[in-house]
């Protein structure tokens, strides 16, 4: 890739702190150590950063679409408000991470691990979510139209509210006694599933 596009990594790790609003656009930042960094309001549009460790950092309000986040880890990352739209986060780690009400549309998720992370009102439409794991994860409010619930794992998971959720979905998707659905799908579920 043209010079400009490598982000100097020993600048990078000296000043973690300091990329609060950094543009990197386009960079490529796989396998990086950016754990407990502060990319409040950072540019990472179509970044690579496959495989970095992004292990509590602070993404708010970050632009991360399109971006490449394969099997990276963003346990305990804050995302609130991030912009995901179409970013690939395929086997990533995101334990407990907040994802409260970024835009994920499009975006990839597939065989990631979510467990006990937080999509309150988080926009998933069209989301890639193929055998993600979701268990305990909050969903309220969350707008699920059209997400591909395949297999995902959705054991214990809170869709109270969620928007655009419907039974085809449920009856692909992996739900348990502790899943708990909005009202309107109530009828669809099997013996045993909780209804909020």
């Amino acid at each position: 890739p043209p010079r400009s596009t490598l982000f100097p990594y020993t600048t990078l790790f000296r000043s973690k702190s300091e990329l609060e609003g950094a543009n990197l656009w386009c960079t490529q930042l796989g396998g990086a150590d950016l754990r407990d960094a502060c990319l409040t309001r950072a540019n990472l549009q179509q970044a690579i950063l496959a495989k970095a460790n992004l292990q509590d950092a602070d993404l708010s309000l970050a632009s991360l679409s399109s971006a490449c986040v394969g099997e990276g880890n963003l346990q305990n990352a804050n995302l609130a408000n991030a912009n995901l739209k179409g970013a690939e986060f395929v086997g990533a780690k995101l334990l407990n991470a907040n994802l409260r009400q970024v835009d994920a549309r499009q975006a990839n998720f597939t065989k990631a691990n979510l467990v006990d992370c937080n999509f309150g009102r988080a926009n998933l439409q069209r989301a890639e979510l193929f055998k993600a794991n979701l268990q305990g994860a909050d969903l309220v409010r969350s707008n699920l139209f059209h997400a591909n619930l395949t297999e995902t794992n959705l054991f214990g998971a809170d869709l109270t509210h969620a928007e655009g959720l419907t039974k085809e979905q449920c009856s692909i998707a992996l739900l348990d006694a502790l899943t708990i659905l909005p009202d309107q799908l109530q009828t669809a579920l099997p013996e045993g599933i909780l209804v909020a």
